[in-house]
């Protein structure tokens, strides 16, 4: 099935085109033929120039060229986009043959050949003339696209102003700010992954997920996007990993980069259809870690703004959490301290026919961070040994593990035994401005806080042998978000420390990502297992529910178009993993 997506609204504008616009003379633009048409102007190429600023800023010149797309309505980019009519021209051969006309007062339609005047300038690095005095219609010409090929995404520079066209197939890599101002990016053929994401599979062969180029794809209007214009006949946005065939528009320069502003409507191919329930994962006994986003009954801090965000975001966290069904579950990113979790919890009760019980002391902060983990667990399905224990160390800083062991089966039916879970949240890769030595970016794919990351890891696998003799039981599972991408350097260390990765072990490697950052995809969210655990997995799986969903559909009253349903879906950021046992 294909859907053709408008193109409208999006604030993705560009300060740049407000002054233009300020700078356009409209009293005094000329339409109509003069004598001037067909006569010696300046180049576009020669306005362009060779490098990423015009060598005649400043300069009043004339200009003759067709109209590649018009964007003169409310809300458009204020202007015309100019393209040379001829095959060749004179000037500088690497330059751009398209140039950006600041001005509303025209009747010129695409396909009109022009001759304008107006003055060079430069604003945010889109080269454009404004104080245009005279756009004159000198009668048309054909206007022709130029094919981008695989890789010109990386030197847009050479086409800013141009009509291009881009032949896919395309996938679309990111709709982190679609809903907001329009602007979503593409990348040539399948969808882009983290590249420190790749991992040795079974086999023991390296799975490299090569980058492809990427390309941003903006609106050409700074309106707020309307509803409709972001869904697809299921009644959502696009997702990332869903499919356009080509891609045609003009080439703009702005604050944010450079990105393609259609001329003609995008089609998307839904392919990355929603999972509207987990996958299956067999086994006799289920765990799932799942960072839910900075839930905070605190108003105003971390997470809701105010108690309709409040209840918009609890009622989205309580819908996934119910569907995954599982015995333990692992909570990151909840307030530390005060009524958060156990409102959570209580949610989770209320009218449902299942008991979830938390592990520890609700109320008692757990570090001193903003934020904790936690473990909740059905308490109809598994019964708690012994206390929850914080496994406080100096390398975690403000944010420990939490341990508890658990008794599989009810009293009637002890089941398998005792098993230990342990909730964790390594550091993450931001706040790099306060990282010294060893953990500032290495500039080799890990970011910052790489070093403190792994000395989390190397501690992590002295905790579960600590776990072990505690509980006299070799069965420990590790689950949580760890901040680091399946080849890097922390990540490495825990399975060269003997545990096992059940997120390799299980999931295929194009279905291994919980977080989209960037445009790139990649797993953040492990569950790792002792030797002894992992001879009883029976399986492992991410939901994608979150990732790959725009922010629109989220629980925030700000969004611009109101998508809020009650459902999973962009609950979080991060995907749930979840892990099955026999």
């Amino acid at each position: 099935m294909r859907h053709t997506v408008p193109q409208s609204a999006s604030p993705s504008v560009l300060s740049w085109l407000f002054i233009a616009l300020l700078l356009t003379t409209q009293a005094c633009t000329h339409q109509g033929t003069l004598p001037a048409c067909g006569t010696p102007s300046e180049p576009i190429s020669a306005i362009q120039g060779a490098g990423p600023t015009s060598p005649m800023v400043g300069a009043s010149v004339e200009v003759e060229g067709v109209v590649a797309a018009s964007f003169v309505g409310n809300d458009a980019l204020g202007g015309l986009f100019l393209q040379t009519h001829e095959d060749t021209e004179t000037g500088e051969p690497s330059a751009s043959r398209g140039l950006f006309v600041a001005t509303t007062a025209t009747d010129a339609e695409v396909g009109d050949r022009v001759r304008v005047t107006g003055v060079v300038t430069e604003i945010e690095g889109m080269t454009a003339l404004t104080e245009v005095s005279t756009v004159a219609r000198c009668g048309a010409a054909n206007v022709t696209s130029r094919l981008l090929l695989a890789g010109e995404e990386d030197d847009l520079e050479r086409f800013e102003g141009m009509l291009i066209h881009v032949d896919g197939p395309l996938a679309v890599a990111d709709t982190y700010a679609l809903g907001r101002n329009g602007r979503w990016q593409f990348a040539r053929g399948a969808r882009p992954y983290t590249p420190t994401n790749s991992t040795a599979d079974q086999a023991g062969s390296q799975v490299v997920h090569a980058e492809p180029s990427r390309l941003a794809v903006d609106d050409g209007s700074r309106a707020e996007p309307a509803p409709g214009v972001l869904l697809l006949p299921d009644g959502r946005p696009p997702r990332v990993g869903d499919e356009v065939s080509s891609l045609v528009g003009v080439v703009v320069e702005d604050e944010a980069g450079y990105a393609l502003h259609p001329t003609e409507a995008i089609a998307v191919t839904p392919v990355n259809l929603r999972q509207d329930t987990p996958p299956v994962v067999s086994g006799s006994l289920r765990v799932a870690a799942f960072n839910v986003l900075n839930f905070f009954t605190t108003l105003g801090q971390r997470g809701a703004r105010d108690a309709e965000e409040l209840d918009r975001q609890e009622r989205k966290i309580v819908t996934a959490i119910r569907a995954l069904d599982a015995e333990v579950i692992a909570l990151i990113e909840v307030e530390n301290g005060g009524p958060a979790l156990g409102r959570l919890v209580t949610s989770l009760n209320e009218g449902a026919e299942r008991s979830y019980a938390i592990a520890g002391d609700a109320l008692k902060k757990v570090g001193e961070d903003d934020i904790r983990v936690a473990l909740i667990y059905r308490d109809d399905r598994v019964k708690t040994v012994g206390a929850m224990q914080v496994l406080g160390d100096p390398v975690y800083r403000d944010r420990p593990p939490v341990a508890q062991t658990f008794q599989a089966g009810t009293d009637a039916d002890p089941g398998v035994g005792t098993f230990s879970v342990i909730a964790a949240h390594f550091k993450s890769k931001g706040g790099c401005r306060d990282a010294t030595g060893p953990d500032r970016d290495q500039r080799d794919g890990q970011g910052c806080w790489n070093d403190l990351r792994v000395r989390e890891a190397r501690r992590m696998l002295d905790l579960v042998e600590g776990i072990q003799r505690s509980s006299g039981d070799d069965d420990v599972l590790v689950v949580g978000d760890l901040n680091a991408y399946g080849a890097e350097d922390p990540i490495v260390a825990l399975r060269e420390g003997g545990l096992i990765d059940l997120t390799e072990r299980f999931i295929e490697p194009d279905e291994r990502y919980s977080f989209v950052y960037r445009g790139r995809a990649g797993s953040l969210d492990y569950a790792f297992a002792t030797p002894a655990l992992a001879a009883r997995a029976t399986g492992a799986a991410y939901w994608h529910i979150n990732a790959d969903e725009s922010r629109a559909v989220d629980y925030r009253v700000e969004n611009l178009a109101d998508l809020y349903r009650p459902d999973p879906f962009r609950s979080s950021d991060h995907d749930p993993v979840i892990v099955g046992f026999d």
